[in-house]
């Protein structure tokens, strides 16, 4: 899938359905919204600066340096994360430094009623006004349970993969 991706610039997520294993586009909606109080039992929001990258050296396939691409406001904020990257034939400088450039990243947990629809790869909408959650979330990680009848479920949304450009109105 990461050679599909370099073609058409989609991304693709691996997962399970019952015991099939599959990979499908990222991003696809899964047409749940989720909301505390009334089938959200959980929330935590977590926030990570250990794999910030704010300065890419990119070189040729020679090792001749091309360029430095920077962040200067996360530099600012979190001083100097730095990587060098070494082209491959018909990548551009731009391209392999906007893929390697990361910025500090946030996390979501929630737990609540279970939805089989809600699985790692699609995206979900969450409203929660005690951590300030709001929004389309992607689902990176899920858990269902199943107990005396009752479907629960663990997910770990993140915000990186989120669908960028897409709004939706909060409650």
């Amino acid at each position: 899938y990461y050679k599909a991706f370099k073609k058409n610039r989609k991304k693709y997520k691996p997962y399970m359905d019952g015991i099939k294993f599959c990979i499908g586009e990222s991003g696809r909606d899964s047409g749940i919204t989720l909301k505390l109080g009334t089938n959200v039992t959980g929330t935590s929001l977590e926030r990570s600066a250990e794999d910030i990258v704010n300065r890419v050296i990119v070189f040729n396939e020679n090792g001749k340096k091309i360029g430095t691409f920077r962040n200067k406001e996360s530099e600012r904020n979190f001083g100097i994360c730095q990587e060098t990257v070494k082209l491959s034939s018909g990548e551009t400088a731009s391209a392999a430094a906007n893929a390697t450039l990361k910025a500090p990243t946030k996390e979501a947990k929630v737990d609540a009623l279970g939805s089989f629809s809600c699985i790692a790869g699609r995206t979900v909408k969450l409203f929660d006004n005690q951590t300030g959650l709001w929004g389309k979330f992607f689902i990176e990680n899920d858990t269902h349970s199943i107990s005396n009848g009752l479907h629960t479920m663990s997910l770990e949304l993140a915000f990186s993969n989120a669908m960028a450009g897409q709004e939706i109105r909060r409650p």
